[in-house]
């Protein structure tokens, strides 16, 4: 066994995301559906997986040292993976819906999406040192490099929190855009003064309700010293790339390229993280909500969550190299395939241009918070959720 670095040694800094790569060379991925996390490892770059059941519902996952850290949002617990033995040595109640989760030296912080605030755990005893108060639905997080702040991110609104690390308070809140949704992820430059939060405009006020002039994909840009969101540097991927739907995670390799999950339109958009100018394009399978950097900075490794595989890519060719098969999705075919074309925009039978998806005003089932204009007037995004225990359905 080889040893481990700590979380933020690595490419990529210390954030949350589904997908984690370790000191190793090894990648854990987070498979919601099948109640499990998949450790992957490299010999010789053949791939050998391992599948460990952790809780139900894993959406994240954060490794330091010899441990991985999952949030569980279907039970409200966190766990502990032991990467040694391959299994789970610790399993805490936390409270309704932990997201995001971000482990540090001594400290594991989560994002609780269902009761609005930021837990701050003792890694050692698992007990609670803090509950900060947020604004609602606390997502994604990432550290500063030099741990002194934590950044969060809230799914409905384009509010950034930045949070003392240290006296665990929260220092500000910068409107990173007041239209933006789905903010699920965010990612820093290697200097730690940028963040990049890829998110999805909603012109909810708008009459017109035109499928290209309601929902934009893009990502917003905030200096950090400053507390600034800069406006003017925001990267609007359907330009700068092609067409996209629901950018949802992003990482910045060592050489500035930008590379951002497109969950709906299942691709990758590469940018210029200096510029904003658009590099490649790459298309990928089901569902990419996820991506992490190996060590070197030379490979991706994508989460396709409705495939239950990842992908991995070349960073220098811009090209997908691999596929690897990480779990078996337990839901029925028919439920999977309606699952896919549900979150999907890739299909043309189900969108014009991979613009929008079912999920892109009703993510995981559930409502955007959105008053949009009808001509029969306003009305609410009501959630999905027991639809189908109250026929007809829609």
């Amino acid at each position: 066994m080889l040893a481990l670095l700590p979380a933020g040694a690595w490419a990529g800094g210390m954030r949350s995301a589904s997908i984690a790569s370790t000191g190793d060379g090894r990648v854990l991925v987070a498979n919601t559906d099948s109640d499990s996390v998949s450790i992957v490892g490299f010999v010789d770059g053949a791939p050998s997986v391992l599948e460990v059941p952790v809780g139900r519902q894993p959406v994240s996952l954060s490794v330091h040292g010899t441990l991985a850290w999952i949030a569980n949002r279907g039970e409200g617990t966190v766990a502990a993976l032991s990467l040694d033995s391959a299994s789970v040595v610790g399993c805490l109640a936390v409270g309704p819906r932990p997201t995001g989760i971000l482990a540090s030296a001594s400290v594991v912080y989560v994002s609780m999406d269902g009761s609005s605030e930021v837990l701050a755990l003792s890694s050692a005893t698992g007990s609670v040192l803090a509950r900060m108060p947020v604004r609602p639905r606390p997502r994604g997080m990432a550290m500063a490099p030099d741990g002194s702040e934590l950044y969060v991110t809230h799914f409905t609104s384009g509010w950034l929190s930045i949070i003392d690390a240290t006296a665990w308070t929260t220092l500000a809140e910068v409107s990173a855009n007041g239209q933006a949704n789905l903010a699920a992820s965010i990612v820093l430059d290697s200097a730690g003064t940028r963040a990049f939060l890829p998110q999805t405009l909603t012109n909810h006020t708008s009459r017109g309700l035109a499928f290209d002039a309601t929902l934009f994909p893009v990502v917003s840009l905030v200096d950090l010293p400053s507390r600034t969101h800069l406006r003017s540097q925001r990267i609007a991927l359907d330009l700068v790339d092609r067409p996209v739907g629901q950018p949802m995670d992003a990482v910045i390799t060592p050489a500035g390229k930008l590379y951002v999950a497109n969950a709906a339109s299942n691709d990758i958009s590469v940018v210029d993280a200096s510029s904003g100018q658009g590099l490649s394009h790459i298309e990928v399978g089901h569902g990419p909500r996820g991506l992490a950097l190996s060590a070197d900075g030379s490979r991706i490794f994508v989460d396709q969550s409705l495939a239950g595989s990842i992908a991995i890519l070349d960073t220098t060719a811009d090209i997908e190299v691999a596929q690897v098969q990480v779990t078996t999705n337990p839901l029925p075919a028919r439920l999977l395939n309606g699952k896919r074309l549900f979150n999907s925009s890739d299909d043309p039978r189900m969108a014009r241009d991979q613009w929008i998806a079912c999920s892109s005003c009703h993510f995981d089932g559930e409502a955007d918070g959105r008053t949009w204009f009808f001509p029969d007037g306003p009305r609410n995004t009501p959630s999905l959720r027991g639809a189908s225990w109250t026929l007809p359905s829609h």
